[in-house]
């Protein structure tokens, strides 16, 4: 088993672990709220950050497990949420999403999601992408970014 997937295992199992509001039905008027994803890439402690705004395909439905990704060339890791109890949950079609990921190491980046069956027990994403665009982040710096997937 490779560092990556047992890496990929450990974030869905703390993005599993997540329960409550981002993302969510807004009470009982059935309206939803679009994410807000603060956090960090898992086992990174470089110094740039990145923030931006996106929007996921149409094709992925509402209610479903948001996960963002930072990657590389040769990695995919997954951006573990401030609050890890935080639910971030696409809402409605064409989700729109804002995000700020820091302790980012000096590099070249895509964006990518991956999409979770919220009441399924499977670690298999139904859906995921990665940006056709990069950022470059860089020690100490803050970049705005606006993924196109």
């Amino acid at each position: 088993m490779s560092m990556l997937t047992i890496e990929k295992g450990l974030v869905v199992a703390f993005i599993a672990l997540a329960a409550t509001a981002c993302g969510s039905s807004d009470g009982d008027s059935g309206k939803c709220t679009a994410p807000v994803i603060n956090g960090a890439p898992f086992f990174s402690s470089g110094t740039g950050s990145v923030h931006g705004s996106g929007t996921l395909p149409a094709n992925i439905p509402n209610g479903q497990q948001l996960e963002l990704m930072v990657e590389t060339s040769n990695s995919s890791v997954g951006v573990i949420p401030d609050n890890l109890f935080a639910e971030v949950l696409t809402c409605g079609s064409g989700s729109a999403f804002t995000f700020t990921i820091t302790h980012l190491d000096a590099g070249t980046y895509h964006l990518g999601y991956e999409i979770y069956d919220p009441s399924s027990q499977s670690t298999d994403p139904k859906f995921m992408g990665s940006s056709t665009n990069t950022f470059l982040a860089a020690d100490g710096q803050s970049v705005e970014f606006n993924p196109t997937f």
